[in-house]
């Protein structure tokens, strides 16, 4: 039975809400902020529904399951979840330039899908392309944090997840370091915003 999430809730309320992540979008962290499904591995129905969400921020990775198999993505016959969310009212960056661009001009909604699965590891990160958790969220509080009504943002480091389970420490003590960069853009977001 469908239950309507914290930021659903949030979002009927008049708050500005968005999901950042720098593994899919549809993973398991971020999609149930949004999303009603009977798995987590519906993530071809994840997307479908993070689209309907009408959430104002959704940035991370996932572009897979958005885009049609024509495009190389996973959705079949042509569906183009892109397409929809942009009719939808959604700037649909696909790298830093872009986020920049839907930044400066204050989109209402942007949905930012950076990477085909995960976000790329720091080492094999494109500069141009591919911006940081700390940089995704900096564009964030510039998308939300005017709303007089306030906003509720969730910000996801998964990828430790995923490099303790590898046994990776090289991966965890990078991953550390872009955490420190995100905690400082959130602490400096709170000291000039009291």
């Amino acid at each position: 039975k469908p239950i309507e999430t914290l930021f659903e809730n949030a979002k009927a309320r008049g708050f500005k809400v968005g999901l950042i992540s720098d593994t899919r979008i549809t993973h398991a962290t971020p999609a149930p902020f949004a999303t009603h499904t009977g798995s987590r591995q519906d993530e071809l129905v994840i997307a479908e529904q993070l689209v309907r969400s009408n959430f104002h921020v959704l940035l991370s990775g996932g572009r897979k399951f958005f885009e049609s198999t024509e495009k190389g993505g996973e959705r079949p016959n042509g569906n183009d979840l892109l397409s929809i969310a942009r009719a939808n009212g959604y700037k649909t960056p696909s790298n830093k330039k872009e986020l920049a661009d839907a930044t400066t001009a204050r989109a209402e909604k942007v949905l930012g899908l950076f990477s085909p699965s995960y976000m790329p590891e720091p080492w094999d990160r494109k500069d141009a392309e591919h911006p940081t958790l700390a940089e995704m969220s900096a564009a964030a509080l510039n998308l939300v944090g005017g709303n007089e009504r306030g906003f509720l943002l969730m910000v996801e480091a998964g990828k430790f997840d995923i490099a303790a389970h590898d046994h990776d420490p090289f991966l965890i003590v990078s991953l550390m370091k872009e955490f420190n960069d995100l905690l400082h853009v959130l602490a400096d977001y709170v000291q000039c915003n009291p």
